[in-house]
């Protein structure tokens, strides 16, 4: 296992070929999402997608890192999240949890988790954008401190999006 950090209860790591069933079961719930896209995946672009995270370990020519959230106790995998950095060294960040493990906690835990990883690699800014109708996203990141600093329409997924950000 490539492990990137970890927390109380889950590990963050590299994903592995045997992710993919459930990186395309996450990828196509309907509850997880309606926060992140109008446009619903097809199997043929999540492989694709998923191929390359697993050929380079990144996306957008290594922008963007993919990685697999995994629950200690029992190695379920439990979502997905992302780390793009950006040319103003501003460092963006995402996650998503099947549904079935929301209100555990662990989206807070892993947060926690990225914030106290990132502070280690000297980081200074870090942005979330989160989908307006994601209350309890927002709740999360207002909780740790992230302000918003934009409103911004996403066209391309039909909804507005709330930049956030954390100075560390």
């Amino acid at each position: 296992m490539n492990l990137i950090f970890e927390t109380e209860r889950l590990l963050i790591r590299k994903l592995t070929p045997k992710d993919f069933e459930s990186y395309h079961k996450l990828f196509t719930d309907n509850q997880v999402i309606k926060y992140l896209s109008s446009v619903f995946f097809t199997k043929n672009e999540i492989c694709s997608e998923f191929k390359e995270i697993i050929k380079n370990g990144s996306l957008e020519n290594g922008k963007i890192r993919i990685y697999g959230l995994e629950r200690k106790k029992d190695a379920a995998f439990i979502g997905s999240c992302y780390t793009w950095n950006h040319p103003n060294l501003s460092i963006e960040i995402g996650y998503v949890f099947f549904s079935s493990f929301w209100n555990n906690g662990y989206g807070s835990e892993y947060l926690k988790g990225k914030i106290d990883f990132l502070k280690a690699l000297d980081c200074k800014n870090i942005i979330a954008k989160i989908d307006s109708r994601n209350i309890a996203s927002i709740r999360m990141v207002e909780k740790l401190q992230f302000i918003p600093i934009a409103s911004i329409l996403n066209e391309f997924e039909n909804c507005l999006e709330i930049e956030y950000q954390l100075l560390i």
